[in-house]
């Protein structure tokens, strides 16, 4: 949903206060959700599989990160209570990922990226100085920072990259990432 015109929030996937600022649990059901999303749009194709064979690949854009960082959470709960998670992923991608909310654009819990790299999901962070430069919204960058250097430790195979780099950070550059996406090197 939208409020106040502006705001988005994706309540179907995590908990969100009036703006979308994420609250992330375990069991919020963003999994489940996602399951049944994919199970509808292949009956509504007409597709002879009930479900998708191999693994997803699944990209958060801007404040669509904290889809993905609820799906962390939720992946999380799998390990823990060592069960097999409703959809298979291959690939998360946080694309230059950012929301108002002071929190909770990148996962920094140990606890949920340790448990995480146990699942051999393949991660990308692909950011642009409209989010990570932000000086209004400092803790973008930092929890992405903290993020990134615990995948490394926990020997995720991540790939990182900045785009954009040498420009001002502008709302053009922070939606032209988005064709990063049509030239990829992922297997």
């Amino acid at each position: 949903r939208k409020s106040y015109q502006t705001f988005s929030c994706f309540e179907n996937f995590v908990e969100s206060d009036c703006i979308g600022s994420p609250t992330y649990s375990q069991d919020h059901g963003a999994i489940k959700h996602l399951a049944l999303l994919l199970e509808n749009a292949l009956r509504a194709a007409n597709h002879p599989q009930t479900t998708l064979g191999g693994g997803l690949f699944i990209v958060g854009f801007s404040k669509g990160v904290v889809v993905l960082n609820q799906i962390l959470h939720e992946l999380c709960s799998c390990v823990e209570q060592d069960k097999a998670p409703e959809v298979e992923v291959a690939r998360l991608v946080w694309l230059d990922g950012g929301h108002n909310g002071g929190k909770g654009t990148s996962v920094t819990d140990r606890n949920i990226v340790q448990n995480f790299a146990r699942l051999g999901i393949k991660v990308s962070i692909r950011v642009t100085p409209y989010q990570y430069k932000d000086s209004r919204r400092p803790w973008i960058h930092e929890e992405e920072r903290i993020f990134y250097k615990l995948l490394n430790e926990f020997e995720v195979d991540v790939e990182h990259s900045v785009h954009f780099e040498d420009e001002e950070p502008s709302i053009e550059a922070h939606f032209r990432i988005i064709h990063t996406l049509e030239s990829n090197t992922w297997d």
